[in-house]
């Protein structure tokens, strides 16, 4: 599987050496993602996207990670992520999507310095308090949803 550039996996558990598996990947769509962390030897530097809606994700990885070439990044309907990563490692992210994540409390302050995202959704993330002032900075920033994130704070003026 050393050329595998798409994998799709629905509620499926890997067990055993998998790390291999990843090291190809451009696009990987798990929904249903079944782990509270993305494992270490999840070797994702060449994937674009990572579609993992509906996983049982906490936190998305320990620590930094550096993805350069990440574009896509779907993590909606996951109700037990409680953070976002930091995004410092993702320099290439244009779309976010953390719809209907109730857990979340805050969004990592690094957001703000991704400068290719054109969409954030934050759609029905309930319990929403903290989102940097500086995302409204944004120059490549066309969407931004936070529709139904009735506990945000006050944000200052635009």
């Amino acid at each position: 599987m050393k050329r595998l550039r798409l994998l799709q996996l629905d509620d499926v558990k890997l067990i055993g050496d998998y790390g291999h598996i990843f090291k190809q990947l451009r696009w990987i769509c798990w929904p249903g993602f079944p782990y509270k962390c993305i494992p270490k030897n999840f070797h994702l530097e060449n994937v674009i996207a990572i579609d993992f809606k509906h996983s049982l994700l906490h936190l998305v990885w320990q620590g930094r990670v550096v993805l350069e070439r990440l574009k896509f990044l779907n993590l909606s309907h996951s109700k037990y992520l409680i953070e976002t990563p930091d995004f410092s490692g993702l320099p290439s992210l244009e779309q976010l999507i953390l719809k209907d994540c109730p857990s979340l409390l805050q969004v990592h302050q690094s957001i703000a310095d991704l400068s290719n995202i054109v969409l954030i959704n934050l759609k029905d993330c309930t319990n929403l308090i903290y989102l940097p002032r500086k995302v409204y900075k944004l120059r490549s920033l066309k969407t931004l949803i936070l529709s139904g994130c009735s506990k945000l704070r006050p944000l200052e003026k635009i």
